[in-house]
């Protein structure tokens, strides 16, 4: 039954996601996204339109299958908030009616613990804290408890609307996690690294990348993902994605592949890091990097001296 409803509601349907970047580099992310879209991976049933607002940017009228693309894709966003529904809500009784109508059993595994974050903006229904607590009930009472979460679930009540969403990871999405090493005092976050190099580089051909002040690696490891755009679950696997009832393993795979060409050559880089203990954290990154990522291995090198 739930399998046939997820083919219907979910996989057969137009969805909306919604994101946002760093500070000042919503034009950036905004580029990226129409980039992706304008390219897809296959043919899908329908045409996405993105809107802009204060809030940040909303992709509407998107296929669930390339809804699936942007986490391995997309470098310059910090979250991917997919909104399962939204309604008029102007009392508490109104909101508890909304969350106990959503059918949580198209999008949560059956007994999977999830993370709730009540947002209120200008709205009569200010105290975050009890509607989070009355959505955690509702959750709690349909098995969905608040042990170590797979899901993270975000409510947004906005004057009298009132969005539900489902982030597609579990954590914030610019943590790749191609790192090993976080000692660095003062590691700049991946997707502000990613809107900065994509600012900088545009669409010039490049045929070698060279990081001055390479800290802890980020921004070298950006700029291969940028000139290279390998799917980005080669280091950070996506469970709470994967976990959703009934998921498309078979596209799942396909996507992943297309983002994987045969025989990649990436471009040669030299990072310079002046403190001697920050070559070793440099180095040990980018060694654990290269051991998902193949094309890495023999085109780096790491030094305390300039050219």
């Amino acid at each position: 039954m739930v399998q046939r409803q997820v083919k219907k509601q979910v996989h057969g349907q137009a969805h909306v996601v919604r994101m946002d970047s760093g500070p000042g580099w919503r034009t950036i992310l905004e580029e990226e996204v129409n980039e992706i879209l304008q390219s897809p991976l296959q043919a899908y049933k329908f045409v996405p339109e993105i809107k802009t607002d204060e809030d940040g940017i909303e992709v509407q009228n998107l296929d669930f299958r390339q809804l699936l693309e942007l986490p391995l894709r997309l470098l310059t966003a910090s979250e991917i908030l997919w909104r399962l529904d939204t309604k008029h809500v102007g009392s508490f009784g109104e909101y508890e009616d909304f969350i106990e109508s959503i059918n949580w059993s198209l999008y949560l595994a059956e007994g999977s613990p999830v993370k709730v974050r009540c947002q209120s903006y200008r709205s009569a229904l200010y105290h975050e804290g009890k509607l989070e607590k009355m959505a955690r009930a509702i959750l709690e009472k349909k098995g969905h408890g608040s042990g170590e979460a797979r899901y993270v679930i975000r409510i947004e009540q906005k004057e009298n609307r009132c969005s539900a969403y489902l982030a597609l990871t579990q954590e914030p999405l610019f943590r790749r996690h191609y790192k090993v090493d976080y000692s660095h005092p003062a590691p700049i976050q991946e997707h502000l690294a990613a809107a900065a190099i994509r600012w900088v580089w545009g669409k010039e051909a490049v045929d070698y990348i060279y990081v001055p002040f390479a800290g802890s690696g980020t921004m070298l490891m950006e700029s291969w993902l940028y000139a290279h755009r390998p799917s980005l679950d080669l280091w950070r696997p996506l469970p709470s994605l994967e976990a959703i009832p009934d998921f498309p393993f078979t596209t799942w795979k396909f996507l992943k592949n297309k983002l994987r060409p045969e025989n990649p050559q990436a471009l040669k880089a030299r990072a310079i890091e002046w403190d001697v203990q920050g070559i070793e954290v440099l180095r040990n990154n980018i060694e654990h990097a290269q051991k998902r990522w193949e094309p890495l291995r023999g085109v780096w090198e790491t030094s305390g001296i300039d050219f």
